[in-house]
């Protein structure tokens, strides 16, 4: 027994030697195996990357063979790409032409403004005749003939600098109001009041007649038997009186005068109906025109 077992001893470190050599024969193999296979591997891709380094200049030559294409019937199916992609390219440009187009639309809006001014002009434009005045009564209350208004060219505003006398009970204005349903542009009105009351303008004494067109204002509701009496006297001569009354056709009068070289003009006037109005707030009397002519 004690001689086997020095036998098996000396055994033992070739077996451990033999397994080792084995193993890093193994080793080797894998790794050369492994080694062909990734050079294999990366063989295989600068394959496919020189095949592919080749495609990719291809977009870039796709219009050109788009152009050479329609000939051969086989390239034809591949430049359908090309001209689908041309029209996409060439959408944009309407949108510039949208913008133009929107561009006239503020155009229209001055036209609609410039009409709202004529239709509300109302009265102030000279009438050339006497029979386009509203409120004309040629045979009442004139004390000599009305003036005709057909022979006159120019014609100058009353102004407020030319006020004289009984300056507390006129007003000028920059406003409109319904006289019987119609628009008129006043350009004063004088306070209503009981008791008579005068006011005085000084005139050039270039003027040749002078037109006056004055009104009661339409009332929001309800109705009034309101009545106004009006004098009209030129460097202290008595022209025109007659009386202003509201819901009648004298709701509103034109009276045309010849006053050539007058220097002076009173307005005098008074309620002598106050139509259920109390005296601290009787309706105004409005003068819609009020005008020196000359040739």
């Amino acid at each position: 027994m004690s001689q086997q077992e020095p036998r098996d001893s000396q055994n033992r470190p070739s077996g451990k030697l033999g397994l080792i050599t084995s193993l890093f024969i193994f080793a080797f193999i894998l790794g050369s195996a492994i080694a062909s296979a990734v050079t294999f591997f990366l063989l295989k891709n600068s394959d496919i990357l020189s095949k592919s380094s080749p495609a990719s200049p291809t977009p870039s030559l796709a219009p050109p063979p788009a152009e050479s294409s329609p000939p051969p019937a086989a390239p034809s199916p591949a430049p359908p790409a090309a001209p689908i992609a041309a029209p996409i390219a060439v959408q944009p440009s309407p949108t510039p032409i949208a913008s133009p187009s929107s561009s006239p639309q503020p155009a229209p809006t001055p036209q609609v403004s410039a009409s709202v001014p004529n239709a509300l002009s109302g009265n102030s434009q000279a009438q050339s005749q006497n029979s386009e005045l509203p409120g004309y009564f040629p045979n009442e209350g004139f004390k000599a003939p009305p003036s005709d208004l057909s022979r006159f060219k120019k014609a100058n505003l009353l102004l407020d600098n030319m006020v004289i006398s009984g300056g507390r009970y006129i007003n000028f204005l920059k406003s409109k109001i319904l006289v019987r349903g119609q628009l008129y542009s006043p350009v004063f009105r004088l306070n209503g009041n009981s008791s008579e009351q005068r006011v005085g303008f000084e005139l050039s004494g270039v003027q040749k007649a002078l037109l006056l067109e004055f009104g009661l204002e339409d009332l929001s509701s309800g109705d009034t038997n309101l009545t106004y009496l009006v004098r009209l006297s030129a460097d202290g001569k008595l022209l025109w009186a007659g009386e202003c009354r509201y819901g009648k056709a004298q709701q509103i009068i034109s009276v045309p005068i010849d006053i050539p070289g007058a220097k002076s003009l009173v307005i005098e006037y008074a309620v002598t109906e106050p139509g259920g109005f109390p005296s601290y707030n009787m309706p105004a009397l409005y003068f819609t025109r009020a005008e020196m002519l000359e040739d």
